[in-house]
């Protein structure tokens, strides 16, 4: 199975410590995992659409602003052993609102709601929440920081 090139191409920018990558780079590093250059250059395409890079010069791009919570939340899990603490028992809770049922006010956009949806389960899995139960997330109360500081996090990341 191939990768996505979305998510190659912005883990490429992610690596690249805000440097611009240029797409001459992007295709060939996406060829080593078998993706093919028409691939590479619809995704940044698409990813310039959304925010997600923006365009630094003719074929280079860098992370756009829609990114940037992407990329400050990965900054902090690379230094994450050092914000943790000692874990006391207590949890962070993060409730979601559940789902309309079938019918009942579905988005006009089916393919938007489902973006939303990807966007909030990333958030919410990036700093450690699973889910308990439906709507109901959980993590050890163990990260630096206080619930104002998750949530934060949260915001951050859509």
């Amino acid at each position: 199975m191939l990768p996505n090139a979305r998510h190659l191409i912005l883990n490429l920018l992610l690596g690249a410590g805000g440097q611009a990558l240029s797409a001459r780079t992007a295709v060939a590093a996406c060829a080593l995992f078998g993706l093919r250059e028409n691939s590479v250059r619809v995704a940044l395409t698409r990813l310039a659409a959304a925010g997600m890079v923006e365009s630094v010069g003719r074929g280079s791009y860098r992370l756009g602003p829609r990114a940037s919570g992407l990329a400050a939340e990965v900054a902090l899990w690379r230094g994450a052993g050092t914000r943790l603490g000692d874990w006391q028992g207590a949890w962070v809770a993060v409730f979601t609102p559940p789902r309309a049922p079938a019918g009942a006010g579905r988005a006009a956009n089916p393919a938007a709601a489902r973006a939303a949806r990807r966007t909030r389960e990333r958030a919410l899995g990036l700093p450690g929440l699973r889910e308990l139960d439906r709507g109901l997330h959980l993590r050890p109360d163990n990260l630096a920081g206080s619930a104002a500081a998750v949530r934060e996090r949260l915001a951050r990341l859509g």
